[in-house]
């Protein structure tokens, strides 16, 4: 790679490394969840790119699932520009089709909700993306990308594609005053 990482990168200086990694990946030219072109937004966790609606619903996932950072908003570390280098779109999506993910889960609409957040709920797509990264296949990848970045030998390995029913959590019976049940 020919650009310089030894300083933080920012605005139009992070724009020739985001290039040469787009020409080194050319899936990087799409958004990983949906297909969108020219994603401007990227998650640190898998070393992707997203789209605005997608980083979005990425952010939701909370920071231990999905770090998402902005190409041309945000500061980019040494650090940081390691796992983008470490990842890609093309490796991510043929880690997790290898390991038997539906082909379902990388398209732009799936039926059950509308284009703008999934119809009120976790509906469509929304829901797709959230069940794809609260995997075991999608916290191998995320460990891959972390010892790669780091420099350390990856203990990538197949890990079968399922995923696991949201569980829901029992109503609690509240035990304060004017809570108990009326006498009988």
């Amino acid at each position: 790679m020919s650009s310089n990482t030894e300083e933080p990168l920012y605005g139009a200086a992070a724009r020739p490394f985001f290039d040469e990694l787009r020409q080194l990946d050319p899936g990087n030219a799409t958004c990983i969840d949906c297909g969108a072109n020219n994603p401007v937004w990227a998650t640190l966790s898998y070393g992707c790119y997203l789209c605005l609606e997608c980083s979005g619903v990425h952010r939701s996932l909370g920071v231990h699932i999905s770090f998402v950072r902005s190409t041309n908003m945000d500061s980019w570390s040494t650090a940081q520009q390691a796992r983008m280098r470490a990842g890609g779109n093309t490796a991510l999506r043929k880690y997790l089709a290898q390991n038997g993910m539906p082909d379902s889960f990388n398209r732009s609409w799936m039926a059950g909700g509308d284009s703008i957040g999934g119809g009120g709920g976790d509906t469509g797509k929304w829901t797709s993306i959230k069940e794809k990264y609260n995997t075991a296949t999608a916290a191998a990848y995320r460990e891959h990308i972390s010892a790669v970045a780091a420099g350390k030998p990856s203990s990538l390995r197949p890990v079968p594609f399922e995923v696991v029913a949201a569980q829901v959590a029992a109503p609690k019976q509240m035990a304060a005053f004017g809570s108990a049940p009326p006498p009988s």
